[in-house]
């Protein structure tokens, strides 16, 4: 019995209920700027790149990584953007990016697609209502862009208060056994 009920306060613990999304968002032409929408039910969430890097530029001229979008060396990204006014509380790495409704996330410049996923930052935001996020990936030029498709997976933050009560309370219940 014991070992049943340690079990179940495990996957209560590891599985929230709500499962990834992956996202794919093209950065060749007609998908430029073409969202990709999502429904999202009210909480946190979290949006890493997990593969697909692309080039905005066709080449890839980055002597030292990072290079800066500023300094003009071309090469590999994991630019994108999402929208939805329904989000709030926007991060990417740790850094608030303010009030929406559009979020743009861009990264350092990378001399291959391989850096650039392994490098991309991480975004968190919340939703508090039952909403469709826009995601999409912002360019200008989509005649000279290789590389991708981007991908994104978009996954629930599960709230650690509740999972961590719910989950001592499944222990409690556990060692309490009777006399």
């Amino acid at each position: 019995m014991m070992r049943k009920l340690v079990l179940a306060a495990l996957l209560v613990l590891t599985g929230s209920g709500a499962q990834a999304v992956t996202i794919s968002l093209s950065a060749l032409e007609p998908a430029i700027g073409t969202p990709v929408p999502v429904v999202l039910e009210p909480g946190d969430y979290s949006i890493t790149v997990t593969g697909g890097a692309w080039n905005a530029w066709g080449v890839a001229t980055c002597p030292l990584e990072p290079c800066l979008h500023s300094d003009g060396y071309p090469g590999y990204i994991t630019h994108y953007a999402f929208s939805s006014v329904a989000i709030e509380n926007v991060e990417v790495n740790g850094a608030s990016l303010g009030l929406g409704p559009e979020y743009e996330v861009l990264d350092f410049i990378w001399s291959s697609p391989g850096s650039a996923v392994a490098n991309a930052p991480t975004a968190t935001f919340s939703v508090s209502t039952t909403a469709v996020v826009d995601f999409y990936i912002l360019d200008w030029n989509p005649n000279d862009n290789t590389g991708g498709p981007l991908l994104l997976a978009v996954s629930p933050v599960p709230e650690p208060t509740t999972a961590l009560l719910l989950g001592l309370g499944l222990v409690g219940l556990a060692v309490r056994r009777p006399s």
